[in-house]
């Protein structure tokens, strides 16, 4: 019937309970099985390693170059560059306002279903964890059915596809 897998995330969810400091959550059911869930995410944003761009820059700035004078041709004493930040080291922000270094740091869920969507939902938050704004819209149902690893009955389709109908509205609203 269902796979080890399904299973043992139905048994033991993984992620299950409340993220009391959740940036953004949306609940969302299903009325012909009944299950109700609701999903939950931190977001956190990539801390660059900062020490080593600046160990970066540092060597491409001194790549056999000419030592360059401590005076400008005015007399007065040339700029300290590298107290200058660069524009790499800002993060741009992508076409809808987000930062392209934003990745999610946890994924919770809550709620009663049947074995396929809780399932479905323990297998979701794992997979959520650590990826971008830019990963989540390219999320698709053939990810939830390679998480679940088992062919899904045509009726319990929604069921499966539950944790991801929650994160496309959180997508739809922009709240991300």
């Amino acid at each position: 019937m269902y796979r080890e897998q399904i299973l043992d995330h139905y048994k033991h969810p993984r992620n299950f309970g409340e993220l009391p400091d959740a940036d953004v959550s949306q609940a969302i059911d299903n009325p012909l099985c009944g299950d109700r869930l609701k999903l939950q995410i931190k977001f956190a944003p990539v801390i660059l390693n900062r020490a080593k761009r600046s160990e970066e820059s540092k060597r491409l700035s001194t790549r056999s170059q000419p030592e360059a004078p401590s005076r400008g041709w005015s007399g007065r004493p040339l700029a300290d560059f590298d107290s200058v930040p660069l524009m790499r080291d800002f993060a741009p922000a992508t076409p809808a306002g987000r930062q392209d270094d934003v990745r999610i740091a946890d994924a919770k869920f809550t709620g009663t279903a049947c074995a396929i969507s809780t399932a479905s939902a323990s297998l979701f938050t794992e997979f959520l964890k650590n990826k971008t704004c830019a990963e989540l819209e390219a999320i698709n149902e053939n990810a939830i059915y390679e998480l679940l690893g088992a062919e899904i009955n045509p009726g319990r389709v929604k069921c499966a596809l539950l944790p991801l109908m929650a994160l496309e509205v959180i997508l739809k609203n922009k709240i991300i």
